[in-house]
């Protein structure tokens, strides 16, 4: 296999009509509260002096654009009652689901995780990678759903190759429905590898990199980053 490949392999055709439910890259789905954010802000008192808004922070745009996002193949009702019961139905019989019983895992939890109950939906594709790269699952951490959310975690691509989702259901509400298309987590492609990771103490060659860095951040109003550090 060639270096740094990803291969999403659909088990049925008919999948492959429908691309808004399939993997696709993580920068189709920013939250619509992020659209929403102006790139600047203009100070008060000023008509020219403009600062840079959180849509110029790199730790935000950057991670809405990296790697795919799993998009929900069909629509997903799940069911949880107060003494503990459950259930499940998908629109479609290629997706299906088990239970992670709460003796598993979520019978430990703090209270304050709000998850009553953990789903695993198995979807029907798989994922094939290049040697020593791994896949990231990430939950939608910007969307902001009380509903439910995507455990996080990694997995061996080169050798496990099904996808399965763990749902933790957290909605204050007996039942949910998840329509089909609803981002589910994010899918960030990685290389399993070492690192040598130290504690050292300050030296010249830091404090340069430092001020350099700094620098040229804070030489622009807004954009420094991009404008004067991005590659």
């Amino acid at each position: 296999m060639k270096k740094n490949k990803v291969r999403f392999v659909a088990k049925h055709a008919e999948m492959l009509d429908l691309n808004y439910t399939l993997p696709q890259p993580a920068e189709n789905f920013m939250p619509d509260w992020f659209n929403k954010v102006p790139p600047f802000v203009v100070e008060q008192n000023t008509t020219l002096l403009r600062r840079g808004t959180t849509k110029s922070c790199p730790r935000f745009s950057d991670t809405f654009k990296e790697g795919f996002i799993i998009p929900a193949p069909c629509d997903i009702w799940l069911k949880v009652d107060e003494n503990g019961s459950w259930a499940w139905q998908t629109g479609n019989s290629y997706v299906e689901c088990e239970i992670h019983s709460n003796d598993i895992m979520v019978d430990y939890l703090p209270k304050s995780s709000n998850v009553r109950q953990v789903f695993k939906l198995m979807l029907p594709f798989t994922i094939h990678t290049s040697k020593n790269i791994w896949i990231r699952q990430v939950p939608m951490f910007w969307n902001y759903n009380t509903d439910f959310h995507i455990s996080y975690g990694q997995f061996n691509t080169n050798k496990i190759h099904q996808v399965n989702l763990q749902i933790h259901y957290t909605s204050d509400k007996d039942e949910i429905l998840i329509k089909q298309g609803t981002p589910l987590a994010q899918y960030v492609p990685f290389r399993k590898e070492k690192f040598d990771i130290k504690l050292v103490k300050q030296k010249d060659k830091y404090k340069s990199a430092e001020a350099k860095y700094i620098y040229a951040v804070t030489s622009r109003f807004k954009g420094g980053y991009y404008h004067n550090l991005r590659d």
